[in-house]
């Protein structure tokens, strides 16, 4: 790991360097390879800042500088989490928290087994010592992913469902994304089938 004029040049780490990366500015990679599966390691390691937050559990940061000064912005996918829709009950909401906690230009690392099948980064995005998805989750901005996120992040899950928090709203009915996504496609179907028949 190299420092230029001041600034840690690093775009994806080794595994060499994730302890300096631990004690500089991430402070989540002691916890964070645990809750990946023995496939998912070893992790990658990514440190930028934020561009731009596109909903409750999506982002967009610039890279720090590589050695060929390459700044293109790339996706970010928070994992083990899954916010509400844009066009959800409380879609609009949990991006505003996102972007409230992440604002633009905030000095963010992931933590990363790869890429999901959109090609966004996967990871756990941290802001120093602090881990977004588990606030996201503790604040009742998301849901588990498909109900299957780390013991951690379902008794964050778990208390803000108690507290009333966010999404969890008393008197509120909240769907899970995954089931509204799924229902959104099953009514464009239906409503491509109507329209041949016509």
């Amino acid at each position: 790991v190299k420092e230029k004029h001041g600034i840690l040049s690093v775009l994806i780490c080794s595994r060499a360097a994730a302890d300096y990366i631990h004690r500089q500015h991430c402070g989540c990679f002691n916890w964070a390879e645990d809750f990946l599966a023995p496939s998912q390691r070893p992790a990658k390691y990514l440190c930028g800042r934020v561009k731009s937050v596109h909903d409750g559990d999506s982002l967009r940061i610039i890279p720090e500088t590589n050695d060929d000064g390459d700044r293109a912005s790339v996706r970010v996918r928070l994992m083990q989490i899954d916010a509400p829709e844009l066009s959800q009950a409380h879609g609009r909401d949990s991006r505003k928290a996102l972007a409230s906690r992440l604002p633009r230009g905030t000095r963010v690392c992931v933590i990363s087994p790869g890429r999901d099948s959109y090609h966004r980064i996967l990871g756990f995005v941290c802001l120093a010592k602090d881990d977004i998805a588990y606030r996201m989750l503790a604040e009742g901005h998301a849901w588990c992913y498909h109900n299957t996120c780390n013991l951690r992040y379902k008794a964050a899950t778990s208390a803000a469902r108690v507290a009333g928090l966010g999404l969890w709203t008393p008197g509120q009915t909240p769907m899970a994304p995954w089931a509204y996504r799924r229902f959104q496609r099953r009514r464009a179907r239906k409503h491509r089938q109507q329209g041949k028949k016509e």
